[in-house]
């Protein structure tokens, strides 16, 4: 039943959640045992000269539990500590035994414990030693090898994109003109209003040429609008005056 439950594993840690470290160094782990709540991770580094960390089964002792639990794979290190570790994060509070499955050091006491019952370290480590040699799982598995010295904690990014502004070329638009036309046209009919539709179509129909040129000037339409601008100037004075 021991081997039947299944650790979660992840690189994000929990706000609430701790860090346990645990070193594998000579023949032991350092330290045996761990207490760890729902959501804390086990980070396991690795000294000289050849370790790894499997979960076990507690009737078997080194050997891997039958179902669920986790492999770290070899991690040696000539000297320090190997550039990696291996994370486990526990989602459960049930006691859970691991060993290092290199050649015979699970035989000679490198064994620990995780949330351990009373005298549940001795008698695994009683029984581990009389076995000739660890065995090991085919791969890794159950955890997530993370630098040495990650980061422990998370948080999302978000990349900002960012757009070019577009410029749109300037376009002139003749306003005086449009204007004159709609005062011209708005001026009521008497004797002279043919005369005064007369600059007003004409005011209208120059109107669309007085749009400057590319390189900053006006066309001749462009100074034949502004006389007839002004001349509908003149027409509305006369016409105000007469009104």
């Amino acid at each position: 039943m021991l081997t039947k439950i299944p650790l979660l594993l992840s690189l994000l840690t929990p706000a609430s959640a701790r860090i346990i470290s645990i070193i594998a160094k000579d023949f032991a782990f350092d330290p045996e045992i761990a207490n760890a709540a729902v959501g804390d991770i086990l980070e396991f580094h690795f000294l000289p000269r050849n370790h790894s960390v499997a979960m076990g089964d507690f009737d078997n002792p080194c050997q891997p539990a039958a179902t669920g639990g986790f492999f770290s794979g070899f991690l040696p290190a000539a000297t320090g500590e190997n550039s990696q570790t291996f994370r486990v994060t526990i989602n459960d509070t049930s006691p859970h035994v691991f060993y290092c499955t290199q050649g015979d050091h699970c035989t000679k006491g490198m064994v620990g414990v995780v949330n351990a019952d009373s005298g549940m370290l001795e008698k695994y480590r009683c029984g581990a030693s009389s076995i000739a040699e660890a065995v090991s799982p085919p791969a890794v598995f159950g955890g997530v090898l993370a630098p040495n010295g990650a980061e422990t904690t998370s948080c999302e990014t978000s990349s900002a994109t960012s757009t070019a502004a577009t410029t749109e070329p300037f376009v002139a638009t003749p306003a005086v003109v449009t204007v004159l036309s709609s005062s011209v046209s708005s001026v009521p009919s008497s004797s002279s209003g043919s005369a005064s539709s007369s600059a007003s179509s004409s005011a209208t129909s120059s109107g669309a040429s007085a749009v400057p040129t590319a390189n900053g000037g006006s066309s001749d339409h462009g100074r034949h609008s502004i006389g007839v601008a002004v001349a509908g100037f003149v027409a509305v004075g006369i016409l105000g005056a007469v009104f």
